[in-house]
């Protein structure tokens, strides 16, 4: 095998900056093995590499993820798409070597867990899911003076984009917007218009004032009511912890209240 110095590809930590940094790969025709793809905006970079910044491009991401869907499967495609939303860095090499075997092994990939890459890749697909399907139970909107919802959310994997589909169809005709202040990334959605994601600190944008009295008097009814039924004797931190983790009570709240705690 000629021996080659190893190429990087940086991108940006999305799900569309990873298949831009695909596209750009496979298009160079360098050598699978001599390639690594990483996210993120920091890199250690060595001498022995040579290092290429990748700009996201949405058309690239597009043809890349249709060609997912049509040469390998659907569940390929759910799977890489899941995996990009995981807090993990070095998930772009591995989904990037998923798909390396993918376009030779078609839909069977995804029981090919014996290839560490892989495996990873069905790893990360089920601790986002995981985390998906536990916050939205655990999402909660607050009124608006202008009429419309807001959510803040803290998750470990950045789920927003699947949060925003999930609720644009239970909640097709309201205004909403949800805000994972981890990551200072929000969607917003406007009825039959569907919804948008964006970047930026929204706190500076929404005061305490912004929140309708409605959801004032809500809260203060919530935790008067909290407080007077709870039975001292009848306390069960460990089952009370189980069903509603710490790291998720702050977020129910607009203020980031610690009743249940």
């Amino acid at each position: 095998m000629e021996e080659k110095r190893i190429r990087v590809y940086l991108c940006e930590d999305s799900l569309e900056g990873i298949l831009s940094a695909v596209h750009a790969a496979y298009h160079s025709r360098y050598g699978h093995h001599f390639i690594r793809i990483q996210e993120g905006s920091y890199v250690e970079q060595d001498l022995f590499s040579d290092y290429i910044q990748v700009v996201t491009d949405y058309a690239k991401a597009d043809s890349v993820a249709r060609s997912v869907r049509q040469k390998i499967s659907l569940q390929a495609w759910e799977s890489i798409m899941k995996a990009s939303l995981h807090y993990r860095s070095g998930k772009g090499q591995d989904i990037y070597r998923f798909l390396n075997y993918g376009y030779q092994m078609g839909g069977n990939v995804i029981n090919f867990i014996g290839e560490e890459h892989i495996q990873r890749v069905m790893f990360d697909r089920k601790t986002v899911t995981r985390e998906f399907e536990r916050m939205m139970g655990f999402t909660r909107f607050a009124e608006l003076r202008d009429g419309s919802l807001f959510a803040r959310i803290g998750p470990k994997c950045n789920l927003v984009p699947l949060l925003a589909g999930h609720f644009a169809d239970r909640f097709p005709e309201e205004r909403w917007t949800i805000y994972d202040e981890n990551r200072r990334l929000l969607a917003y959605h406007i009825p039959n218009m569907g919804w948008n994601l964006m970047r930026g600190d929204l706190s500076k944008y929404l005061p305490d004032e912004a929140f309708s009295e409605e959801q004032e008097n809500m809260e203060q009814y919530w935790k008067t009511f909290f407080e007077t039924i709870a039975i001292e004797a009848r306390k069960n931190p460990r089952h009370q912890q189980q069903m509603l983790p710490k790291y998720y009570r702050k977020y129910f709240s607009k203020s980031g209240d610690k009743s249940f705690d």
